[in-house]
This record gives C-alpha cells, sequence and structure tokens, in this order.
C-alpha cells in the first residue's frame, strides 16, 4: 500500500530498545542451521573460485525470511504482500553519509535529519529511497582523511559512520520506507573502484599500488577477497539501534553491487557480477534481499569493440543468472539528449523479455516537461520504479542542504519552493510531478499535504535577530509567535516564513523586538493541510 505513517518524535529514536529471548527450541534450530551453513561455506569454496561454475537449485532461492513487509521478485515483477509493487521516488545522495554539510566532509547523518529526509519521502507517496553507495578510503591519497570514510581498509570499517547507518535503516523500517544500498561506486566522489584495489594493492608486498586501475577491482583475486570480506561483514552487521542484523531487515530493499559499474563505456565483468552476487546470498548469508545490478549504458557499446552491453550481459547469462534480481540505467542529457525516455522505453522491454524487473536507478539534469515523459513511458511500458536525481533535506543547523551539480542544477528540497535555496528553480513543479507520479503508480491520487510535525526550536540563540529552527518534513512555511511571558499571551509576529535557505542560515530575524525586553517564541509548521501544534517555547531572548 502507499502510505506514510503517524509520526514517531526523533527524540525516541535514540531511545529505542529490543529486547531478544530465544527459546531452547530455537537455540537447536539456530545451531543446525550454523551447522548447515559452515558445510554449505565448505562445499562453496572451489564454486566461488570459479565464477563459471554452475549453481544447485538451492544457490540463490532459499529464503530464510519472509513476512508481509518484504519484497520478493516473482519473474520481472516485484511484489509486496503478494501485490506488485511500483514506485516513483527520489535518491538521496546524502541520507547515507553527509557531503553538503558546510564546514565539513563527509560526516554523519543525525536522526533528525534521516527523519526527515525518509518522513518527507513517505508523504511524497514514494516508498523507496537510494542512497550513496559507500565511501572508500584511498591510503594513498595524502588528502584523504581516513575518519572520513566507511571503509578504511582490509578489514577496517568506520564504526561511528555505521552507526548512523544503523539509525536511517531503523527509521526506514518504521516509516515503510524501503532503501538501495549500493556498496562501491565506479567513480571516485567519495572513493570508489579505484580506491579500493589501490589500497589493497598497497597492503601486499608482492603489488605496487601505483599500477592497480579501476578494472582491477573486477579481475584481481587479492582485490575480489577484500571486496567478499567487506560485503560479509555489512551484510551481518547487527544494528545497534533495532538489533536486527541487516540481511534479516525487510526495510533493506535490494543490494546494489555498484553504481554506475564500469561508467559508460567498460563494462563489468559478467563473472564478477554472477559470483558476487551469488556469494551475498549463500556464502556471506543474505538470500533474503534482492540483487540490483550496478551497470549502467544498457545500448552503449563497449570500449574497443562493436557489441552493446545488453547484449554482453546477455550472451554471458547475467541476465539470466537466478542471484541477480534487478537491473537498471542511468538517464541524463549529456548521455540522451532528444532521446529520454525512449531510450528507457527500449531498455525495459530488454530487460522485461529477459524475465527480470526494470528500474530507472537515476534520470535527471533536464526540466520537469522532460521528466513527466520518463515517468509517463514509465508507467505505461513495466518499468518497476524511478529515482529522480536528487533529494535533500532538513539540516541540523536549521535550513536545508543544498547539492549543486553545475549548470544550475540542484538538488530538490520536498515539497519544493518557488524561491528555493538555490535559483533559478522549477523545484515546485518537479516535486508536485513527482509526488503525483507517486500515487499514480500505485493507482491511487495524491490529496493534498498532511498537517506538519512541530518544528525544534531548541537551536535558536539567545537573540530574537537570530532565529533558527530544525524544519519539519512536508512543511511549506512557518508561523512565528511571541510573548513577553512564558506563559502567554501569544501574538503572531510573522506568517508564511519560508525556511528555504541553506544550512545554518538565520531563517527569522524579528526586527520589531524592543533592545533590553525579555520575548518567548514558539513557531508552528504548516501546509495547505493546516498548522501543527506550536513548537516547545524558546526564551527568554533578547537583542
Amino acid at each position: 500500500m502507499c502510505r506514510y505513517l503517524a509520526p514517531l518524535p526523533p527524540s525516541l529514536l535514540s531511545r529505542w530498545k529490543y529486547k531478544t529471548k530465544v527459546s531452547a527450541q530455537l537455540f537447536l534450530k539456530m545451531r543446525h542451521v550454523h551447522i548447515r551453513a559452515a558445510a554449505a561455506i565448505l562445499s562453496s569454496f572451489s564454486l566461488l573460485l570459479s565464477p563459471a561454475a554452475g549453481i544447485d537449485s538451492c544457490a540463490c532461492g532459499c529464503r530464510t525470511k519472509s513476512g508481509p513487509d518484504w519484497i520478493t521478485r516473482d519473474g520481472a515483477d516485484l511484489k509486496l504482500n503478494g501485490s506488485i509493487f511500483k514506485f516513483a521516488s527520489v535518491n538521496i545522495m546524502d541520507l547515507g553519509q553527509l557531503i553538503d554539510r558546510p564546514g565539513y566532509s563527509l560526516t554523519t547523518v543525525t536522526p533528525y535529519e534521516a527523519w526527515d529526509a525518509l518522513k518527507a519521502v513517505a508523504i511524497m507517496g514514494g516508498r523507496v529511497a537510494r542512497l550513496y553507495q559507500f565511501s572508500i578510503y584511498n591510503s594513498k591519497n595524502p588528502t584523504d582523511d581516513i575518519s572520513n570514510f566507511h571503509w578504511q581498509g582490509p578489514g577496517k570499517y568506520n564504526e561511528e559512520l555505521f552507526k548512523s547507518l544503523d539509525n536511517t535503516i531503523a527509521t526506514a523500517g518504521f516509516l515503510k520506507v524501503k532503501i538501495i544500498i549500493g556498496f562501491i561506486d565506479w567513480w571516485w566522489w567519495r572513493g570508489g573502484c579505484q580506491d579500493f584495489a589501490q589500497t589493497v594493492f598497497a597492503s601486499k608486498s608482492s603489488k605496487s599500488w601505483k599500477t592497480a586501475k579501476a578494472m582491477d577491482f573486477y579481475t584481481d583475486p587479492d582485490v575480489i577477497a577484500e571486496f567478499k570480506r567487506f560485503i560479509q561483514w555489512v551484510v551481518n552487521r547487527k544494528n545497534t539501534v533495532n538489533g536486527i542484523r541487516y540481511a534479516d531487515d525487510p526495510a533493506i530493499m535490494a543490494w546494489e553491487l555498484g553504481n554506475e559499474s564500469g561508467g559508460w563505456n567498460e563494462i563489468t565483468p559478467a563473472a564478477w557480477t554472477k559470483s558476487i552476487a551469488r556469494f551475498i546470498k549463500t556464502v556471506a548469508g543474505d538470500p533474503n534481499h534482492l540483487i540490483l545490478d550496478g551497470t549502467i549504458g544498457g545500448e552503449y557499446t563497449l570500449s574497443g569493440s562493436s557489441q552493446i552491453k545488453w547484449a554482453y550481459m546477455k550472451e554471458q547469462g547475467v541476465f539470466s543468472d537466478a542471484c541477480v534480481d534487478i537491473f537498471n540505467n542511468h538517464y541524463y542529457s549529456s548521455q540522451y539528449d532528444g532521446d529520454y525516455a525512449d531510450r528507457a522505453v527500449r531498455d525495459v522491454a530488454i530487460v522485461r523479455a529477459a524475465g527480470k524487473p526494470f528500474i530507472i536507478g537515476e534520470y535527471g539534469f533536464s526540466n520537469p516537461q522532460s521528466y513527466n515523459l520518463m515517468n509517463a513511458a514509465a508507467t505505461n511500458n513495466g518499468v518497476t520504479g524511478t529515482l529522480i536525481w536528487n533529494m535533500n533535506f532538513h539540516s541540523r543547523d536549521g535550513g536545508w542542504y543544498v547539492h549543486s551539480e553545475g549548470n544550475n542544477f540542484y538538488s530538490y528540497h520536498y515539497p519544493g519552493f518557488s524561491s528555493s535555496t538555490a535559483s533559478p528553480s522549477d523545484e515546485v513543479a518537479v516535486m508536485s510531478m513527482l509526488r503525483n507520479w507517486a500515487r499514480w503508480i500505485c493507482g491511487q491520487k495524491f490529496v493534498g499535504l498532511p498537517i506538519p510535525d512541530p518544528p525544534d526550536l531548541s537551536i535558536t540563540g539567545s537573540s530574537p535577530r537570530q532565529m533558527k529552527w530544525r524544519g519539519s518534513p512536508g512543511a511549506q512555511f512557518y508561523s512565528i509567535q511571541r510573548s513577553t511571558s512564558s506563559g502567554g499571551p501569544w501574538n503572531v509576529v510573522a506568517s508564511a516564513v519560508m525556511d528555504n535557505l541553506p544550512s545554518g542560515s538565520t531563517l527569522y530575524s524579528d526586527t520589531s523586538a524592543r533592545c533590553g525586553t525579555n520575548y518567548y517564541y514558539r513557531v508552528q509548521a504548516c501546509s495547505e493541510g493546516g498548522c501543527s501544534t506550536p513548537s516547545a517555547l524558546k526564551g527568554p531572548l533578547k537583542c
């Protein structure tokens, strides 16, 4: 179903405690499972060293978890609770790790920020959010600060960043928003395939890190082994917020093997794709989650060849491999100028003919008219889901995180602002279009924005001239109330105040406040659906 749930205050997220009581009978059952799993690991060892080898009938299909919250694949469709599952939603690049907080490099996402981002998706009806891939440290890059990266080298992982991800996953589960998590990026933005390979090479006395290339990530045995070790650690991580092993958490819709693997003209070797997908579902111990292949450029011609990517993947058995569940492509005007939606129609036809679901993993850098054509083409031609690039969320410091893509393209912010965090802006049109498609693809209609949660005024300092608050998901504007007493009466000193400013900005300056007088303030978040209850008061403030 397409819906969002009642609010849970973000302050409660940090208090979630899960207690597990295991009976003697369950213990014996678990022990039996572990014995069988160990045997499977031994028997599969030679198989994993030879990706071209065959697999038995249960290697990818023997699920250990089921229930109403799990997304499953049925041929070329995804299903939830027996019904076909489709979505029109967003990429949220900063949700796994912030890159856009002013004055910081790569940093954690707070519980408030994860709540704000994912509740915006839920209000929109988006159902799914795709996170950016894990950040990868390069031990030979003098500008890399190891504390900024998820993967810090062979067998080393950043616990603080993964605790932040724990909260994001737990929040997604509460809000019934599914998330897609990718393991690694082809590109170097936050560290990628070449960085991983160079760091592994540097740890081996027999190798020279200077010779490591991005494609070595897919072919070098030492690099592959280290990547598998990282995957196994991730999928078996026990969430510190909800106590659920990642492999057992239905909030995760899919593991994505990589972002834009091979770029536009290189190709991820078929043997690697099939081997890693099989590894996740067998040895790593996660047969329950879907695997999304991260290759892009479907009809692009391979470097040094006249063969196109889709043809290679079909011939090499990637499409037919039982362990690889979903395929996707990315669409930007620079790659598909004049061929935006038509290219997606051709791509989905190829993938669905192979019996697999197809999603538009990214699309953007265009205009609302092109986006409408893309979503119409998707809805009418069997695309499972679309994910626009890219939405950002409220900042812990007040205002919004803003990401510039260059050429006057910026991150979107829900529900959209006509005079936005960056200019020029078609944000209102794009966000309106997206929420309509999100409902339409589910067979519903958008019925209006709900009443927002109250904002958090606690970050305001001591002066009424420099007021800030943590905004509310789905809010369009705010009403500012003032009193000279903590008990009221309250007067509205400003209405229709928008918080569409970059992170850390002063959101409201009360120029009518008389210096030397103590004032108390409270704020309501408002939308077309109405206004929230007032925030907790802040004061006394005086200039």
